[in-house]
């Protein structure tokens, strides 16, 4: 199977490890059978076809076959085609659901700064950052960008030198966070009002599951299928084994955790790397403070995001 996935697969051979649970969900997008899980389309890029080739009371081991989904020569041509179309044709866009009824697609709304390195929906799109904040790009004026996998039109709809922004640009995104802050407080008190003695009893009666998580670690970021959440990581890891912890209320929402082992730590006999290790973050840190500090007593133009 090694050598197969290898030489035929747009992957490399990988064992890939999912709770029961997600075995579950995996069987509603595909036919499983003979421990083959029948190709389907993952996140609309992707062909996957896999075998499980381990299983375990919580657990079941999956190796994955990946091919990449490409459109033809033909279909890019009509794309950037009509690509070219829209911008040649429209010189100047003040009413952005013109993109909507000539390419079919809603457009983005976004804010960025000058020293961003990514726009929210595309990733990495520096050149995109640098377009929008260079002295000749003019407001309205759209732009075509080949992002490799995507075309992407950008059109800068406005301007903004204050550091702050207007109420109004931010009062729905504000509006949105304290709605999810008072249901989270919401769900938190009724956690601690319902005293279950299993986080199981507490799952069901929220009607979710319980996610087993291995492998966490103290130093980790991540946390499982959340991703990028150290407060979780730091909550979990504070919280009493063999006992369910009080509810931690986070941006992914509200998490109660549950020790079940916890594997002797090794702790280090010499700190030296990591005294080195701080005292470098520290001294970066001191740099970019020395600008900040220079840029308040004097009046001194920004022009780093110019040179990458």
């Amino acid at each position: 199977i090694e050598g197969f996935i290898n030489q035929h697969g747009d992957n490399k051979y990988n064992i890939t490890v999912i709770s029961k649970e997600e075995l579950e969900d995996l069987r509603k997008q595909t036919t499983i059978q003979n421990q083959i899980v029948h190709p389907y389309i993952d996140n609309n890029k992707t062909c996957r076809m896999g075998r499980i080739i381990d299983s375990t009371k919580d657990s079941v081991s999956v190796v994955y076959l990946d091919r990449e989904l490409y459109a033809s020569d033909q279909t890019l041509n009509e794309i950037y085609s009509n690509v070219f179309d829209i911008i040649n044709n429209n010189p100047k866009i003040t009413d952005v659901d013109v993109i909507t009824e000539l390419a079919g697609f809603k457009p983005r709304t976004v804010v960025m700064e000058k020293m961003d390195q990514s726009v929210p929906g595309l990733g990495l799109s520096r050149q995109i950052v640098r377009w929008a904040f260079n002295v000749e790009t003019n407001i309205n004026e759209p732009k075509f960008f080949d992002l490799e996998d995507k075309y992407v039109i950008s059109i800068v709809s406005s301007i903004s030198e204050k550091e702050t922004k207007m109420l109004s640009e931010v009062y729905d995104e504000i509006k949105v966070k304290l709605k999810k802050i008072k249901t989270a407080e919401k769900i938190a008190l009724k956690i601690k009002n319902l005293n279950s003695q299993s986080i199981e009893d507490l799952a069901s009666e929220f009607n979710v599951k319980v996610k087993p998580l291995e492998g966490l670690r103290l130093n980790s970021d991540v946390f499982g299928d959340e991703g990028y959440n150290p407060g979780a990581v730091g909550a979990f890891w504070g919280c009493p084994s063999d006992m369910i912890s009080k509810p931690f209320i986070s941006e992914n929402g509200v998490f109660v955790f549950q020790h079940e082992k916890t594997n002797t730590i090794n702790n280090p006999s010499n700190l030296d790397r990591y005294q080195a290790l701080i005292k470098k973050n520290y001294s970066s840190q001191v740099d970019l403070l020395l600008v900040e500090v220079l840029k308040k007593d004097k009046k001194i133009i920004d022009n780093r995001f110019n040179f990458y």
